[in-house]
Parts: C-alpha cells; structure tokens; sequence
C-alpha cells in the first residue's frame, strides 16, 4: 500500500503569469475578483469552481481517470495543462484559463520495464569511522505544469493587407490562366480548336475601316 495516502487530500496553489508582447498584454490565473477570502474557501471543480487555482491532489488524479492509492504504489507522472485562448477585442474581450490533466507516463508493465516513477537516493553517514551509505529506492508522483496560449485582436491595417493580398492572387491566377490556354497546348489536354475559341471569345477584334471625311468651311 502507498505510505502517503493521506497526501490525496493536500492542495497545492498554482501560479501563472502570461505575456503576450505583440499586443503588450499580461495576464495570470488568479483573476480580478479572487480575493483572501475566496482563495482560502476554493477548491477547483471542473463544473462548480473551474477558475479556481488551488488544487485537490486526489481530484487531479480523478480527472486523468486513474485511482490515486493505486498509483502511489509505483508512482507516475500527471501532466496538468493550462490553456490561454485569448480574445483581446475591445468589445468581446475574454481571456481565462481553462485546465486539463492527463497522465504522461506509461503505467502498463507489459509496455514498458519500469512502470510508473520512481527514483533512488543514499543517505550516508559514519559508523566506527567508517563511512557507510543506506541506498533508498522512493515511489512518487510528479505533477508537470505546461502552458499553451494563443491571442488575437482586429487590427484594420492587417485586413487590408490580406484582401488587398487576396486580391492580388486572384488577379494572378487569371493571368496564368490566359497564359497557359493561349500559349501552351497538347492534344490530350487543350487542342488547337479550343485555343483559338477561347482568343474569339476573350478578345473582341476591331476591323479598320478608312474612313474619308470631307469638311466644309
């Protein structure tokens, strides 16, 4: 059995600050309206509380669907992802962070050789003069924080440079269009006919009348 299993009813508070510079934004978990109060009575709930920073170690657990006595027995390593999916609009401005966990190690002993986490550490120390060391072999749980945001705001400038962009595009793929039926053709792909059918149509001829205009003064 797991020599901590009390340890699934500790908290732990965790910290995040982000920064975006193209916009010159800062921002972290611990919103505006989280006062002493409120940090010291909440509990994160995906449902009830899903803003809320502090964190129930045996509900992190839960939420990978893992059991948290039976993985303290060889340990293992619980990813816990904060995701920043941020709309910095004036007037449909949200920024919040949303959590999810999920398990990274390997748990299965016919898929790997040492499943879970564990790791070894020596205590040394003297006995008759002798230094001697007692080697210890400790199964844990790691809890790795990772970060992923994303921001964007209208800008007026950048939607004119992609329509503009756009625009251009088309107007260049009409040209290589024209150039590849009026001067490349293969039997099998655009015959002779169909090129000078395209030229009538695309191109109105003029004919050149002489014309003799008799002016009376």
């Amino acid at each position: 059995p797991a020599l901590l299993e009390s340890a699934e009813n500790f908290t732990v508070l965790i910290k995040n600050n982000i920064r975006f510079p193209a916009f010159n934004y800062i921002k972290r978990n611990i919103l505006s309206y989280m006062n002493d109060t409120y940090l010291k009575s909440c509990t994160y709930n995906r449902r009830t509380d899903p803003f809320c920073p502090i964190f129930r170690l045996g509900d992190i657990v839960q939420e990978t669907r893992e059991n948290f006595s039976e993985m303290a027995v060889e340990g293992g390593v619980i990813g816990i992802q904060i995701n920043w999916d941020c709309n910095l609009d004036r007037f449909f401005h949200r920024c919040l962070p949303e959590y999810s966990f999920r398990r990274l190690d390997e748990k299965d002993s016919n898929k790997t050789l040492y499943p879970g986490l564990n790791f070894r550490f020596a205590r040394y120390y003297l006995v008759n003069g002798v230094e001697e060391r007692t080697l210890f072999k400790a199964y844990g749980i790691r809890f790795d924080v990772m970060v992923f945001g994303k921001a964007g705001k209208f800008n007026i400038i950048q939607l004119v440079i992609y329509i503009g962009s756009t625009l251009s595009y088309y107007a260049l793929t009409t040209i290589l269009i024209d150039w590849f039926i009026t001067t490349y053709f293969h039997p099998c792909c655009c015959s002779k006919g169909v090129k000078t059918k395209y030229s009538e149509k695309k191109y109105e001829s003029v004919e050149n009348e002489k014309r003799v205009k008799q002016f009376s003064f």
